[in-house]
């Protein structure tokens, strides 16, 4: 949700300094403080003051964000594509740190790249991190036995859009107040989500199984047995 707008902010701080010297978080501090700064002054008898009731909204968006985003929705296609073609061959476990780790280490290295096109094309390949819901659905439909795997996917589904719903709200005030080390707090998450992986169990616990030949047997047997005590 938040990546149009730091594209946007980034496309501002372009038009003030060389695009290679624009930085992600030297961008969002100077489209905060612009905002800040553009508060309309109002004559009151002789002085100037600055009017604290009235903001005016930015609401200006650079075209090319959307274009970023379209290609964005591009890579995510190829990203599931990808995962369903591969995921068999190494594996959803080996596949999701693969693609934490690597998405991690991008988002990281976006927070010191100068350079409008390299930080877009860090965060993008940052993003795909999204895309890996698809593994943990497999993950999750190996843990569990079919008596109550759709109920492991629901909750699964259910916890991962809280999470999405926490992580909108807390990425607003990083990026105000802790810009910096922003990704860092991100790297940590996927730091936990890297060791969960490590220490799920390799296999789905083991439902005894019913032989049908002996449940066959046995009724055949309790059959006769009732038919001869009626004889009797």
């Amino acid at each position: 949700m938040w990546y149009p707008q730091i594209l946007n902010s980034m496309s501002d701080y372009g038009q003030v300094v060389p695009s290679n010297e624009v930085t992600m978080c030297t961008a969002i501090l100077y489209d905060e403080a612009d905002y800040k700064n553009d508060i309309p002054e109002v004559g009151v008898g002789s002085g100037i003051v600055r009017s604290i009731t009235s903001q005016i909204c930015i609401d200006t968006v650079n075209e090319e964000v959307f274009l970023v985003s379209l290609i964005i929705g591009f890579v995510y296609a190829v990203s599931y594509i990808f995962i369903g073609t591969f995921i068999n061959t190494f594996g959803p476990r080996r596949l999701l740190i693969g693609l934490m780790t690597f998405t991690t280490i991008s988002g990281v290295i976006a927070q010191h790249l100068s350079g409008h096109t390299y930080i877009q094309v860090a965060l993008g390949v940052f993003l795909v991190a999204a895309t890996g819901v698809g593994i943990v659905n497999a993950i999750v439909v190996e843990l569990y036995p079919t008596q109550i795997r759709g109920m492991a996917l629901a909750v699964s589904l259910c916890v991962g859009r809280f999470g999405a719903m926490t992580g909108s709200n807390i990425a607003g005030p990083l990026m105000l107040y802790l810009c910096d080390y922003m990704f860092y707090v991100f790297a940590a998450s996927h730091l936990v989500v890297i060791i969960m992986v490590f220490l799920l169990p390799k296999k789905k616990p083991d439902v005894p199984k019913i032989d049908t030949v002996d449940v066959e047997k046995t009724v055949t047997n309790n059959n006769t047995d009732a038919e001869c005590s009626q004889q009797k």
